[in-house]
């Protein structure tokens, strides 16, 4: 996620959809022959993941999409009993997008919990500051 990989948005503006369709359709490619599957996806079923991954996660790096489906021959999503499906693989991006966007909020929370430190730390050094400005000039108008 912090990568500076361009998104499946960025890639498609800078090139075109066919190619990061085609990155994705490798990808299912590449699965079906890692897993030697009885029922692998088809033509028809890898055509809709790419064009779906590809509405829907358009947020996603090409390295994230490579995550989700090395996870998936690394069996991190579950068996598979000998098939692969559409609802299968889109659900492994739910819970990948569900995953990020619970990284993301955690991040997101830990920066403005450190902000607020700083920020009380700097309140707190500039009160002392004051105070010692106030205790000098006190002790000269004596």
């Amino acid at each position: 996620m912090q990568a500076k990989e361009p998104s499946l948005a960025k890639i498609k503006r800078e090139s075109s959809e066919a190619k990061v369709k085609a990155l994705i359709k490798l990808q299912c490619v590449y699965l079906n022959e890692m897993l030697n599957l009885k029922r692998p996806l088809t033509e028809a079923m890898i055509d809709r993941i790419a064009d779906d991954v590809m509405k829907e996660y358009y947020y996603l790096s090409m390295a994230e999409v490579y995550l989700v489906f090395d996870r998936a021959i690394k069996g991190y999503w579950g068996e598979f009993f000998e098939l692969v499906n559409v609802p299968m693989v889109e659900g492994w991006f739910r819970k990948y997008a569900d995953e990020r966007f619970e990284v993301a909020e955690r991040r997101s929370i830990e920066e403005a919990e450190s902000y607020k430190y700083a920020a009380d730390d700097r309140g707190c050094k500039l009160k002392n500051y004051i105070k010692s400005i106030n205790k000098n000039t006190q002790s000269r108008i004596k």
